[in-house]
């Protein structure tokens, strides 16, 4: 404990009984220390209340899962109208009378990293959960206790409370004391804090299962920042950052030999997030006496992280180099899975909801070829016109508008207003900008299915589609129609597949049957492409990717010959666009 140089010198609090970790309990302006009552958090989430409970990362905010007007009051305090909450249960034996768990997922809950998990949940469950937990859905997100203070509180209080990131929606996880009694006082009626200080922000990482497959939604506490080996021994004279992407960031170093990728930075769009990550590099940097002699940046100009590599570059004396958006996804599963040096070709199939592209267009429904260490674009979804910019995104309908405007006339026209009508069709007329993104697609679809014509979080209307499409295969359905011909030609597939799901819509099929046909047609279509190239190796990225049923969907449908390649340590959404970037620079691949 005496040795600066000791790890126990760092963490002796956590076990001096002199100076040990003290709690304080905050309230209306006045802080109470040392605070010892926990009886006091357990009568507060008896009458309702919400609190804030500092732990490894940052804050969390906390009510009783099974109070409606509690969970309700704390979606409007921290203005996140539907976006589903995470749940931190007592015990697995509490746990297990809820929801649907398999061995992966059991394994996953008790391990060291203890992340949230993504759970079916049973349809009688044991426990009275609030609706307004996870409005509109079949899964639960669950964690169990990972600190003594959230398992003592846990154990006493014997049912699931609600466990989200101590912010408001949008904003940093709040990590520090003072902010928090600044910021959090709006949301909490009161905060449980420590006086150990938190020297990294980091939020709790999220995962899901296809079968035993596991997906990472969100890698961060436990699982980052951290070394990732990528077989082959790699240079110890390289020094190589990649600054990634702007709304799941994150950033990777290449130093002595080693790989070390951050944990999620989240949207660097906003002002907080962008100084998180310039706080979380300069932390890391220091840490490894770290300094980059090459630096890759996203090709998209705005980007925060572009715009920060090349400041980086300038001041380091690094060369700048950059790269396209989809290819370092591609290059990033590649190199997971130790295929940077095969002789195979290999088809990627990079699938997400947008990215600047090498024609200036939005891309996102992307076939590439890798073959002799070099990446071609063989094909892409369509072009469509991007509406209203980031509107676009928000708004489902305007994918189905600009989609299938013309073949599903009444459908589409009903979602509208007579002016946004006239004005929509004159932007469709008059806008350059075109997007292939199939995230797009996606949002077509479930407005189309489902009627999700405006979303309050990204991928709530994919989510939700999957959900429908999941309930029908589990009642039995079938959706492997022989009649089902699209077009092998991928540009005319996405405004094939409206039409089709237009005259299903019309012939009075389910929602459910017509969201299952739609993720089969995109299996079949994928699938179709690789044995027309006669190629028998297809890897996956792009936050498509972190669906489920998709992927169990292209495993069941892909015969012997094919061997398909996933993400495995990494998300395949945004967050390994750096892992992409640094490995593109190292293997020197050509990428266009």
């Amino acid at each position: 404990y005496h040795n600066p140089l000791d790890r126990r010198y760092y963490s002796q609090t956590n076990s001096c009984p002199d100076c040990a970790v003290e709690m304080q309990w905050h309230e209306n302006g006045e802080t109470t220390r040392p605070f010892t009552d926990l009886e006091k958090v357990l009568r507060y989430w008896q009458e309702g209340k919400i609190l804030a409970i500092k732990g490894i990362g940052g804050y969390l905010l906390t009510c009783d899962a099974t109070n409606e007007e509690a969970v309700s009051r704390l979606r409007r305090l921290k203005r996140r109208p539907s976006k589903p909450f995470a749940l931190m249960y007592p015990s697995l034996e509490i746990l297990v009378k809820d929801t649907e768990l398999t061995e992966a997922e059991k394994e996953a809950l008790l391990g060291t990293e203890a992340p949230i998990v993504l759970l079916k949940k049973r349809k009688h469950p044991a426990t009275p959960l609030a609706e307004a937990v996870a409005p509109g859905l079949d899964t639960l997100g669950v964690m169990l206790p990972y600190t003594p203070l959230f398992d003592l509180l846990l154990t006493q209080w014997g049912k699931p409370v609600v466990a989200t990131s101590g912010n408001v929606s949008g904003d940093v996880i709040v990590y520090e004391d003072e902010r928090a009694m600044e910021q959090l006082d709006a949301v909490a009626d009161a905060l449980l804090m420590n006086n150990r200080r938190i020297v990294v922000p980091q939020d709790d990482s999220v995962l899901r299962f296809a079968g035993n497959r596991r997906i990472f939604l969100r890698r961060s506490r436990g699982y980052a920042p951290v070394y990732m080996p990528v077989g082959e021994p790699l240079p110890a004279d390289r020094s190589i950052a990649g600054t990634g992407a702007m709304l799941k960031s994150g950033f990777t170093f290449l130093h002595r030999g080693n790989l070390y990728v951050s944990q999620y930075l989240g949207d660097t769009s906003g002002y907080d997030a962008s100084r998180n990550y310039i706080r979380v590099w300069n932390h890391l940097r220091r840490l490894l006496d770290f300094k980059p002699r090459e630096i890759v940046a996203d090709k998209h100009p705005d980007y925060f992280s572009t715009r920060f590599a090349r400041e980086r570059a300038e001041a380091e004396g690094a060369r700048l180099y950059f790269l396209q958006h989809h290819k370092a996804h591609f290059v990033a599963v590649l190199a997971e899975n130790n295929l940077l040096d095969t002789s195979e070709p290999i088809m990627g199939v990079i699938w997400d909801g947008t990215g600047y592209g090498d024609d200036g267009r939005i891309w996102g429904g992307e076939f590439f070829l890798y073959r002799d260490r070099g990446i071609r674009r063989i094909a892409h979804f369509g072009y469509f016109p991007l509406i209203a910019g980031d509107k676009m995104m928000k708004e489902p309908r305007l994918s189905l508008f600009s989609l299938a405007g013309d073949h599903g006339f009444s459908v589409v026209r009903e979602k509208f207003t007579s002016e946004e009508w006239r004005i929509y069709r004159r932007l469709k007329e008059k806008t350059s900008l075109q997007t292939c993104g199939a995230g797009r697609l996606f949002d077509a679809a479930a407005s189309l299915i489902l009627g999700i014509d405006r979303q309050t979080y990204e991928g709530e209307a994919a989510v939700r589609l999957e959900g429908a499409a999941r309930r029908y295969f589990e009642a039995g359905g079938d959706a492997n129609r022989p009649d089902l011909i699209l077009p092998s030609d991928s540009t005319a597939f996405p405004r094939a597949l409206m039409r089709m799901l237009v005259e299903m819509r019309e012939g009075g099929k389910s929602p459910e049957e017509m969201a299952a046909t739609f993720h089969v047609a995109l299996v079949r279509h994928l699938l179709n492409k690789a044995r027309e190239a006669g190629i028998r190796h297809i890897a996956f990225s792009g936050g498509v990717w972190q669906n489920a049923l998709l992927t169990r969907l292209v495993e069941k449908a892909a015969d012997r010959e094919i061997t398909l390649y996933f993400h495995r340590q990494l998300s395949p959404n945004d967050e390994n666009i750096s892992f992409g970037q640094v490995m593109w620079r190292l293997g020197e691949i050509h990428a266009g």
